[in-house]
Protein backbone atom coordinates (compact mmCIF):
# COMPACT_ATOMS: atom_id res chain seq x y z
CA UNK A 1 0.00 0.00 0.00
CA UNK A 2 1.03 3.57 -0.67
CA UNK A 3 1.62 6.10 2.07
CA UNK A 4 2.97 9.64 2.38
CA UNK A 5 6.56 8.40 2.01
CA UNK A 6 6.10 5.82 -0.75
CA UNK A 7 3.22 7.28 -2.77
CA UNK A 8 3.51 7.54 -6.55
CA UNK A 9 3.59 11.26 -7.43
CA UNK A 10 2.74 10.90 -11.12
CA UNK A 11 0.32 13.42 -12.62
CA UNK A 12 -1.60 10.45 -14.05
CA UNK A 13 -2.44 9.25 -10.55
CA UNK A 14 -5.71 10.19 -8.83
CA UNK A 15 -4.74 8.45 -5.57
CA UNK A 16 -4.22 10.67 -2.51
CA UNK A 17 -0.48 10.84 -3.24
CA UNK A 18 -0.61 11.49 -6.99
CA UNK A 19 -0.59 14.94 -8.57
CA UNK A 20 -3.42 14.67 -11.07
CA UNK A 21 -5.37 17.45 -9.33
CA UNK A 22 -2.45 19.87 -9.89
CA UNK A 23 -2.25 18.92 -13.56
CA UNK A 24 -6.01 19.25 -13.99
CA UNK A 25 -6.00 22.62 -12.20
CA UNK A 26 -3.49 23.95 -14.73
CA UNK A 27 -5.53 22.55 -17.62
CA UNK A 28 -8.74 24.12 -16.33
CA UNK A 29 -6.92 27.42 -15.72
CA UNK A 30 -5.98 27.47 -19.43
CA UNK A 31 -2.27 26.91 -18.95
CA UNK A 32 -0.44 25.23 -21.83
CA UNK A 33 0.31 22.04 -19.91
CA UNK A 34 1.52 18.67 -21.11
CA UNK A 35 3.52 15.64 -20.00
CA UNK A 36 7.14 14.95 -20.91
CA UNK A 37 7.58 11.23 -21.49
CA UNK A 38 11.14 11.16 -22.79
CA UNK A 39 14.57 11.23 -21.15
CA UNK A 40 16.11 14.61 -20.33
CA UNK A 41 18.56 14.08 -23.21
CA UNK A 42 15.62 14.86 -25.53
CA UNK A 43 14.80 18.24 -23.99
CA UNK A 44 14.90 21.10 -26.50
CA UNK A 45 14.99 24.86 -26.04
CA UNK A 46 11.43 26.01 -25.33
CA UNK A 47 10.07 22.46 -25.67
CA UNK A 48 9.00 22.59 -22.90
CA UNK A 49 9.64 26.04 -21.43
CA UNK A 50 8.96 24.76 -17.89
CA UNK A 51 9.64 21.28 -16.53
CA UNK A 52 8.09 20.09 -13.26
CA UNK A 53 9.91 17.17 -11.61
CA UNK A 54 8.11 15.69 -8.60
CA UNK A 55 9.66 13.13 -6.24
CA UNK A 56 11.11 10.68 -8.73
CA UNK A 57 11.27 7.03 -7.67
CA UNK A 58 14.82 5.82 -7.05
CA UNK A 59 14.35 3.08 -9.63
CA UNK A 60 13.94 5.69 -12.36
CA UNK A 61 16.49 8.30 -11.31
CA UNK A 62 18.16 10.11 -14.25
CA UNK A 63 21.71 9.13 -15.17
CA UNK A 64 24.70 11.48 -15.54
CA UNK A 65 24.06 12.05 -19.24
CA UNK A 66 20.50 13.10 -18.49
CA UNK A 67 21.60 15.45 -15.70
CA UNK A 68 24.09 17.07 -18.07
CA UNK A 69 21.34 17.58 -20.66
CA UNK A 70 19.00 18.96 -17.99
CA UNK A 71 21.67 21.42 -16.85
CA UNK A 72 22.18 22.63 -20.43
CA UNK A 73 18.42 23.05 -20.93
CA UNK A 74 18.16 25.19 -17.79
CA UNK A 75 21.27 27.16 -18.70
CA UNK A 76 19.72 27.93 -22.10
CA UNK A 77 16.64 29.47 -20.47
CA UNK A 78 14.43 26.69 -19.13
CA UNK A 79 12.53 26.85 -15.84
CA UNK A 80 13.08 23.71 -13.75
CA UNK A 81 10.75 23.16 -10.78
CA UNK A 82 11.88 20.36 -8.45
CA UNK A 83 9.42 19.28 -5.76
CA UNK A 84 10.91 16.70 -3.42
CA UNK A 85 11.95 16.14 0.18
CA UNK A 86 15.40 14.98 -0.89
CA UNK A 87 17.21 17.34 -3.24
CA UNK A 88 20.96 16.86 -3.62
CA UNK A 89 21.69 18.09 -7.11
CA UNK A 90 23.99 20.66 -8.70
CA UNK A 91 22.27 22.75 -11.37
CA UNK A 92 24.77 25.07 -13.01
CA UNK A 93 26.64 26.90 -10.24
CA UNK A 94 23.80 26.30 -7.76
CA UNK A 95 24.17 23.40 -5.34
CA UNK A 96 21.12 22.43 -3.29
CA UNK A 97 21.07 20.30 -0.16
CA UNK A 98 18.01 19.32 1.88
CA UNK A 99 18.06 18.59 5.61
CA UNK A 100 15.61 17.40 8.23
CA UNK A 101 13.39 20.06 9.74
CA UNK A 102 13.55 21.16 13.34
CA UNK A 103 10.51 20.07 15.39
CA UNK A 104 7.59 22.52 15.64
CA UNK A 105 9.23 25.06 13.35
CA UNK A 106 6.94 27.88 12.22
CA UNK A 107 6.74 28.21 8.44
CA UNK A 108 6.09 31.66 7.03
CA UNK A 109 6.71 33.79 3.94
CA UNK A 110 10.21 35.23 4.37
CA UNK A 111 9.71 38.24 2.09
CA UNK A 112 7.16 39.58 -0.39
CA UNK A 113 7.82 37.97 -3.79
CA UNK A 114 5.65 36.67 -6.65
CA UNK A 115 5.92 33.23 -5.02
CA UNK A 116 4.45 34.41 -1.71
CA UNK A 117 1.66 36.60 -3.09
CA UNK A 118 -1.61 35.63 -1.37
CA UNK A 119 0.12 32.93 0.71
CA UNK A 120 -0.32 33.17 4.47
CA UNK A 121 -0.53 29.53 5.56
CA UNK A 122 1.27 26.64 3.90
CA UNK A 123 0.21 23.17 5.01
CA UNK A 124 3.05 20.64 5.04
CA UNK A 125 3.37 16.97 5.83
CA UNK A 126 5.31 15.87 8.89
CA UNK A 127 8.09 14.75 6.53
CA UNK A 128 8.79 18.16 4.96
CA UNK A 129 12.46 19.07 4.83
CA UNK A 130 14.38 22.33 4.45
CA UNK A 131 16.73 23.32 1.67
CA UNK A 132 19.92 25.35 1.60
CA UNK A 133 21.19 26.56 -1.75
CA UNK A 134 24.78 27.59 -2.40
CA UNK A 135 24.38 30.20 -5.14
CA UNK A 136 25.00 33.92 -5.44
CA UNK A 137 21.54 34.34 -6.97
CA UNK A 138 19.46 32.33 -4.49
CA UNK A 139 16.28 33.76 -2.95
CA UNK A 140 14.52 32.10 -0.02
CA UNK A 141 10.77 32.71 -0.29
CA UNK A 142 9.08 30.57 2.36
CA UNK A 143 10.72 28.89 5.35
CA UNK A 144 11.69 29.26 8.98
CA UNK A 145 14.69 30.26 11.05
CA UNK A 146 16.50 27.10 9.88
CA UNK A 147 16.26 27.32 6.09
CA UNK A 148 13.71 27.36 3.25
CA UNK A 149 10.95 25.12 2.00
CA UNK A 150 10.76 27.23 -1.17
CA UNK A 151 13.78 28.78 -2.87
CA UNK A 152 14.86 29.69 -6.36
CA UNK A 153 18.11 30.60 -8.11
CA UNK A 154 19.11 31.83 -11.55
CA UNK A 155 21.21 29.41 -13.58
CA UNK A 156 22.62 30.89 -16.77
CA UNK A 157 19.65 32.17 -18.77
CA UNK A 158 17.25 29.92 -16.83
CA UNK A 159 16.07 29.32 -13.30
CA UNK A 160 15.56 26.50 -10.85
CA UNK A 161 12.79 26.47 -8.22
CA UNK A 162 12.96 24.09 -5.24
CA UNK A 163 10.00 23.09 -3.05
CA UNK A 164 10.74 20.57 -0.30
CA UNK A 165 7.40 18.86 0.28
CA UNK A 166 5.41 17.14 -2.45
CA UNK A 167 2.35 17.19 -0.15
CA UNK A 168 1.83 20.83 -1.19
CA UNK A 169 0.90 19.80 -4.76
CA UNK A 170 -0.39 16.26 -4.10
CA UNK A 171 -4.06 15.35 -4.45
CA UNK A 172 -4.41 15.09 -0.67
CA UNK A 173 -2.61 18.36 0.06
CA UNK A 174 -3.22 20.91 -2.68
CA UNK A 175 -6.57 22.01 -1.22
CA UNK A 176 -5.13 22.53 2.27
CA UNK A 177 -4.32 26.01 3.59
CA UNK A 178 -3.01 28.26 0.82
CA UNK A 179 -1.29 25.38 -0.98
CA UNK A 180 -3.25 25.85 -4.21
CA UNK A 181 -2.22 29.52 -4.35
CA UNK A 182 1.40 28.56 -3.80
CA UNK A 183 1.17 25.86 -6.49
CA UNK A 184 -0.03 28.41 -9.04
CA UNK A 185 2.52 31.00 -7.87
CA UNK A 186 5.31 28.59 -8.83
CA UNK A 187 4.41 29.28 -12.45
CA UNK A 188 3.94 33.06 -12.32
CA UNK A 189 7.23 34.05 -13.94
CA UNK A 190 7.96 31.42 -16.56
CA UNK A 191 9.53 31.39 -20.02
CA UNK A 192 7.67 30.86 -23.27
CA UNK A 193 6.72 27.30 -24.11
CA UNK A 194 4.51 24.65 -22.53
CA UNK A 195 4.59 23.53 -18.90
CA UNK A 196 5.48 19.83 -18.78
CA UNK A 197 5.27 17.29 -15.96
CA UNK A 198 8.15 14.80 -16.11
CA UNK A 199 6.47 11.41 -16.48
CA UNK A 200 9.29 9.48 -18.10
CA UNK A 201 10.96 9.00 -14.73
CA UNK A 202 7.67 7.81 -13.24
CA UNK A 203 7.70 4.98 -15.78
CA UNK A 204 5.69 6.45 -18.66
CA UNK A 205 6.78 6.87 -22.28
CA UNK A 206 10.05 5.79 -23.87
CA UNK A 207 13.21 7.10 -25.47
CA UNK A 208 13.12 7.72 -29.21
CA UNK A 209 16.75 6.60 -29.43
Amino acid sequence: DEDELTGDRSSYRSSPYGTRAFYTLLEESNYDVTRFEKPFTELEYGKPGTLIVIALPEAHNPDEEEFAALNKWVDDGGLLIIIDREIHVPVGDATAQTERAEPKAVIRPLQPTPFTRGVERVELSEYATRVRVDSRSVTYHIGDSQAAILADAHVGEGRVVLLTDQFVVANNGISQGDNVILALNLLEARPAGPIAFDEYHHGYGSSSA
